[in-house]
Order: structure tokens, then C-alpha cells, then sequence
């Protein structure tokens, strides 16, 4: 298991979301090809599925790539980290930024064909199981 990480540059507009297993190194490629002295808000220990579920709660906000611009959840979730808050699981994600659990499983259904989701279930529901979640077996 590695870490999500959140930076943001001084003075900058975005803060970066992203998943590494030695931060301090990540930090140091980023900042090579930043202008601006990058600074860590915070550090959650985590897998890619908790870096991916971030993502998806902040997609609304994405700048581009894995950076996000600081307004609505975006700027709710950098104040909690500065406050402390290091929501390690989805449960926990999804309660702090008053996000459905059930969207993230929207997101893994969507681009799945109507005819072949009964056959994707299973693996959807596996795949939910890894990240915390659970789900009632609707296909709507």
C-alpha cells in the first residue's frame, strides 16, 4: 500500500490529487517542472482505488489531468486536510464531502452495454467490494 497525496502550488489556483509510494520523491519529479514551489497538504495512507475514488467525487472540478480547481468540494476537502481530517477510506470520503456511494458504482457500470451488465455484475460487485463499498442489485 502506498499513499494519496495532496499538494497544491504557493499560490495557485488547483490542488493535485495523486497516488505514490515514496511521496518525497514524487513531490521532487513534480516540482522539477513546476514554476512554483509545490507544498504537501496532506498525506493519507491508501491504494489507487481511494486515489480513483477521489477523482470521481472531484470530477466536476478537474482542471486537467489529476488537478482540480479550488472551489465547491474541492476547496471543502482542502479545508478540512489543513484542519487535520484524513479521510483514509470511501465511507469516510463520501460522508465528508456529502457524496453518494452509489455514484462511484455508476461510474463503474457506466460504458458497460445495458445486454452485458448482468454479466458484469459480479466483477463490478468485486471490484466495489475492494474499495469498502456495498450496493443493491438494481440495474436501472
Amino acid at each position: 500500500m502506498g499513499n494519496v497525496y495532496f499538494i497544491k502550488a504557493k499560490g495557485g489556483k488547483h490542488m493535485k490529487v495523486g497516488y505514490a509510494t515514496n511521496v518525497e520523491r514524487r513531490i521532487t519529479q513534480l516540482q522539477t517542472g513546476n514554476p512554483r514551489r509545490l507544498k504537501v497538504i496532506a498525506v493519507v495512507p491508501g491504494t489507487r482505488q481511494l486515489e480513483s475514488a477521489y477523482h470521481q467525487i472531484l470530477a466536476p472540478y478537474r482542471a486537467v489531468g489529476e488537478w482540480f480547481c479550488l472551489e465547491g468540494k474541492v476547496r471543502t476537502l482542502l479545508r478540512f486536510l489543513e484542519a487535520g481530517a484524513r479521510p483514509a477510506d470511501i465511507g469516510s470520503l463520501c460522508a465528508l464531502l456529502d457524496f453518494e456511494p452509489e455514484k462511484l458504482w455508476l461510474n463503474e457500470v457506466k460504458g458497460v452495454q445495458r445486454e452485458n451488465r448482468e454479466r458484469a455484475l459480479p466483477h463490478i460487485q468485486k471490484r466495489l467490494a475492494k474499495r469498502g463499498l456495498t450496493f443493491a442489485d438494481r440495474m436501472g
